[in-house]
């Protein structure tokens, strides 16, 4: 199916024309249908057609239509979340909140990218007595010094009637290509050679990914570390209750329900459910519940949603475990590249 020659920097597997030829026609024909996940792998994965020749690990004959089509897609997609998608949101939260975290489709108007000083200012005049934390971590909350992270895209609101602090986000995609190499890197030596079968099955069945029972089909087949190169979380919405206790009596409430949590308009995609609230007990990590949604009336538009106590989103921020580290998983990590970083 494939060849490999040299490059200067690696290998790059050259896909043959019979393979590059069925891809472009699926794109020709199916396009219409690709959701914001698949037209991410497609720009920015292993083969992405904005990813640098001398970057790609695959290399596959786009012709000029199928690179068009791609591009123009994705402006698609984002008006699709912004007016379809997004007006259900409040439903979410508030099912999800146990209706404590109310609010109606016209303060989207009051979410705005905030400097990440100002969040810090939020969370540490919501902290009390409740909250065990760390030296380090306190020293960071409460320090004076100017943040080592930008906030460029992530839009915050703040209800401070309700105490709860709601982020929006959709992805900046350049940012997709650090990602897919993390997880690229996780696959095994078989696992790399099935990726052109998946990229060439899920772009002929763009429909069908993100269905529950179809996600369980593909897991099986292709494995998780596979699956996990759909990125869920080109939209993402975080929920933080900023009245601990109350948080963690809701999160405790979640992880009885699990992944049947139900609500109208809706999926929830088994598969990507995950339930961190151990990690938060076990080794400081910041914990929560995150969720993947899809539209009903657009199965192929994941939602990444995570709900999080206030304990949970400091550690996310300020903690020894902070998300400025997530970029670096499985890395050695260079500490001087921590402070570069942009969440």
């Amino acid at each position: 199916m494939d060849s490999s020659k040299n490059s200067t920097q690696k290998k790059v597997i050259v896909l043959d024309k019979k393979y590059s030829d069925e891809l472009n026609r699926d794109i020709y024909n199916q396009a219409g249908g690709y959701g914001p996940s698949l037209i991410s792998l497609h720009s920015y994965g292993p083969s992405g057609i904005l990813v640098p020749e001398n970057e790609r690990i695959y290399q596959i004959n786009y012709d000029r239509r199928s690179i068009d089509i791609i591009k123009n897609r994705r402006e698609i997609i984002d008006d699709i979340y912004l007016k379809a998608i997004r007006p259900k949101i409040p439903d979410l939260i508030a099912k999800l909140t146990d209706n404590k975290g109310k609010f109606y489709v016209d303060r989207f108007r009051y979410f705005r990218v905030r400097p990440f000083d100002d969040i810090r200012n939020i969370l540490k005049n919501s902290i009390d007595s409740s909250l065990d934390l760390d030296g380090d971590t306190i020293r960071e909350l409460f320090s004076n010094d100017k943040m080592n992270v930008s906030n460029e895209y992530v839009r915050f609101y703040y209800d401070r009637g309700n105490k709860f602090l709601y982020s929006m986000r959709v992805k900046q995609s350049p940012k997709s290509k650090e990602k897919y190499k993390i997880n690229y890197e996780k696959l095994s030596p078989d696992e790399k050679e099935l990726f052109p079968n998946f990229l060439s099955r899920v772009s002929h069945d763009p429909l069908y990914f993100w269905e529950n029972n179809n996600h369980k089909k593909y897991l099986e087949i292709f494995g998780k570390n596979i699956c996990d190169l759909m990125l869920g979380d080109y939209f993402g919405f975080k929920v933080v209750d900023l009245n601990n206790s109350r948080g963690k009596e809701r999160l405790e409430q979640l992880g009885r329900i699990s992944f049947d949590f139900s609500v109208r308009g809706f999926n929830t995609i088994e598969g990507r459910y995950d339930d961190h609230r151990n990690r938060l007990l076990s080794d400081k990590k910041p914990g929560g519940i995150h969720y993947t949604f899809t539209d009903k009336g657009l199965s192929n538009f994941p939602i990444e949603v995570q709900y999080l106590d206030l304990e949970s989103m400091i550690r996310d921020m300020f903690g020894p475990k902070k998300h400025a580290l997530y970029t670096f998983r499985g890395k050695k990590l260079d500490k001087k590249k921590v402070k570069e970083v942009r969440f």
